[in-house]
């Protein structure tokens, strides 16, 4: 009877994977699900992304298309805020869906207001792409959310800067109110203010050259499911890059 080799390596390879998976698994749910807030340094425009690093695909979170850059600009965005302690998922997930919605209802208020529509462009482009404000407001309304609709969260915000605790706590944006009432009814509302969520902590951002994150409970340890999910973004990227060329 001849002998048979049986190549176990593949199997072996698999149970690598998985005991790689549960450990980036096990890391992750010790750390909690995090949302990060991004500011362009010239336009003020923001974006929000469920991961450290963004992709070209956060790109299509621009109000207007027609000023969509075919290219994230690492060297162009500055972190904001980052938004951790979620208890699932889920929950982040809620929290980022929530907070895009707010903003862009707030940058269609403001755009399509008389008012602004009949501005010279030059003076309307400025405006639209300044989105720092409106952010900052709707980060604490989804943080009221998923707190008030979800369990209790302990969740730590940290800050570019300590001033924007502050800001977060009106009521709405100038430009907005201005939009919904008017120049003169507007300065009325201007003092209303909101208070943050109970169980929302507040701390700074330590970052090295303005855009690096240093703060140590901030570091990203890149699991195999990090791996697979940046190859598989990596890949539809090319895909797109493709379709562009074509």
């Amino acid at each position: 009877m001849e002998d048979v080799t049986v190549d176990c390596s593949p199997c072996y390879e698999f149970w690598i994977f998985g005991q790689r998976w549960m450990q980036s698994t096990m890391a992750a749910s010790n750390t909690g699900k995090a949302l990060y807030l991004y500011r362009h340094v010239q336009t003020r425009q923001v974006l929000v992304s469920l991961r450290q690093n963004m992709k070209n695909k956060t790109l299509r979170q621009y109000f207007d298309e027609t000023a969509r850059p075919l290219h994230l600009r690492k060297d162009h965005w500055a972190p904001l805020a980052v938004v951790t302690g979620f208890d699932t998922d889920a929950t982040a997930q809620a929290a980022h869906d929530a907070l895009l919605w707010r903003t862009k209802e707030r940058q269609r208020t403001k755009m399509t207001s008389p008012k602004h529509i009949n501005m010279k462009r030059r003076l309307r482009v400025p405006i639209e792409q300044n989105q720092l404000d409106e952010s900052l407001i709707s980060l604490r309304e989804a943080l009221e959310k998923v707190t008030s609709e979800r369990a209790p969260q302990n969740l730590s915000v940290f800050w570019e800067k300590s001033s924007y605790i502050g800001k977060a706590l009106k009521m709405e944006t100038m430009d907005v109110m201005v939009a919904k009432y008017g120049k003169e009814n507007a300065e009325k509302y201007s003092e209303e203010t909101a208070q943050w969520p109970a169980g929302v902590y507040h701390h700074i951002l330590e970052l090295k050259r303005s855009r690096m994150i240093e703060n140590p409970e901030l570091r990203v340890r890149r699991g195999v499911e990090d791996r697979v999910y940046e190859e598989v973004e990596e890949r539809e990227e090319n895909e797109e890059k493709k379709e562009e060329r074509e």
